[in-house]
């Protein structure tokens, strides 16, 4: 294509008609009719193959996710088996009001036990005091006897001689 000529320089008159024109206006649509299918194809392909790679991307990233989830479950799995075999707070207390009975009663047999110690201790010391008692009742009774048939003796004594 030539260059419009300045003002000052004489014209020359081209080749050019309106049908050469529209020849080569439409060879030039073509052509970029083509670079335009051409560059489309290969925003496709592009647009493919990212599409390819973003659904790889995604099937990694959702199995990836599924593997910890699966570690997730597991460990939800072991504290739910845990749980299970752990005590109730009911049950613990049902058991420690059973407990706090049976040690009740045990501090209660204990008590008796130890009462029953401790008459037998005051039951032997009484028996002993009583036989303390009645051997120095007996030592004063048979002292008493003494004196009086000492007394007797005494008394005869002086008043036989005349």
């Amino acid at each position: 294509m030539t260059a419009i000529p300045p003002e000052d320089e004489p014209r020359v008159i081209s080749q050019w008609s309106i049908d050469t024109l529209y020849v080569h206006l439409s060879r030039i649509v073509e052509d970029l009719d083509k670079r335009l299918q051409i560059a489309l194809k290969s925003v496709e392909q592009t647009a493919a193959a990212a599409q390819s790679s973003s659904e790889r991307a995604t099937t990694k990233a959702e199995i990836a996710m599924e593997k910890r989830f699966d570690g997730v479950n597991e460990f939800r799995q072991t504290l739910g088996d845990q749980a299970g075999r752990l005590i109730s707070r009911a049950e613990v207390e049902a058991r420690m009001v059973a407990s706090d009975k049976e040690t009740t009663g045990l501090a209660s047999r204990l008590d008796r036990i130890e009462a029953a110690s401790l008459g037998k201790q005051d039951n032997e010391k009484s028996r002993r005091d009583n036989t303390g008692l009645w051997i120095a009742v007996g030592a004063m009774i048979a002292a008493f006897l003494a004196a009086a048939i000492a007394g007797i003796g005494l008394f005869a004594a002086l008043y036989h001689k005349v």
